[in-house]
């Protein structure tokens, strides 16, 4: 991973708020699946019985997959 832009994010926030911010002690990097389909917002398939494949809109939208998949399950 490239450092310099989370030491730039940390020396600007630290300028922000006037303190030094902590140590980042563990920091996870990861691949997200997306949908690249047009105009779709998810893909849910039964790839196997009982085993369901659900992706969402991948880094864009990472904190909304849950609901999608909460969703396309109702």
């Amino acid at each position: 991973m490239d450092e310099a832009p989370y030491r730039h994010l940390l020396r600007v926030a630290a300028e922000l708020l006037g303190a030094r911010l902590p140590p980042v002690e563990r920091r996870w990097a990861g691949v997200y699946s997306e949908v690249t389909e047009p105009g779709r917002l998810y893909y849910r398939a039964e790839v196997a019985p009982g085993v369901v494949v659900v992706t969402g809109p991948g880094g864009r939208g990472m904190t909304m997959s849950p609901a999608i998949a909460e969703e396309s399950f109702t």
